[in-house]
């Protein structure tokens, strides 16, 4: 009988040290796969829920992070938190508008960016069909160039382009079309 207490323990210990192994690879897989959700809520542990891009302040939900580039000057990259391999990450990248194309009146922005929708709808037979997105903002409007990306007719993305008269920095999302209104909601809130 004393013969199998020591058995007994063995078993025991090689079952608690092989539920140990297996708790930690699966914490491994799970903080690799859900790298962007630490990411997210680690930024907003140290910055708060505000981010300051274009010498401005603009609010981002919880599973929003940002980042300055370092390719491009004075660049502020806007990230949302997905799973690793899921459908494609949503981003808005604000950078210096191409000198020459910001307006100094609201009325200006806007025929500028409906001349843009119009001339992309002349195109519209290759699918490329655009659509003009107004958003307020308690200092500004915005007006956006809203264009779907789409393949053999079937859409795979969206991207909006958006400026505002006296703000020198041009606003794009680029992501999936069902984040476009969190994009949206986002870019409303600067300040």
């Amino acid at each position: 009988m004393d013969d199998r207490r020591p058995h007994k323990w063995l078993h025991r210990r090689t079952f608690a040290y092989t539920l140990i192994c297996l708790c930690v690879i699966s914490m491994c897989f799970l903080s690799y796969a859900y790298r962007r959700y630490v990411t997210a809520v680690g930024w907003h542990i140290l910055h708060g829920s505000t981010v300051e891009v274009a010498h401005r302040q603009l609010r981002l939900p919880l599973l929003w992070w940002a980042d300055k580039d370092s390719e491009h000057y004075d660049t502020t990259l806007l990230f949302r938190a997905r799973p690793s391999r899921a459908t494609l990450a949503p981003e808005i990248t604000v950078s210096p508008a191409l000198s020459g194309s910001m307006s100094s009146s609201d009325q200006e922005e806007l025929k500028s960016m409906q001349a843009l929708v119009t001339g992309i709808n002349r195109r519209a037979s290759r699918g490329e069909a655009a659509s003009l997105i107004t958003i307020k903002t308690p200092t500004s409007t915005f007006y956006c160039r809203n264009q779907p990306i789409a393949v053999a007719g079937i859409v795979l993305s969206s991207q909006l382009f958006c400026n505002a008269a006296g703000i020198k920095y041009s606003f794009v999302y680029d992501g999936d079309l069902n984040d476009e209104k969190e994009a949206e909601l986002i870019l409303s809130t600067l300040r």
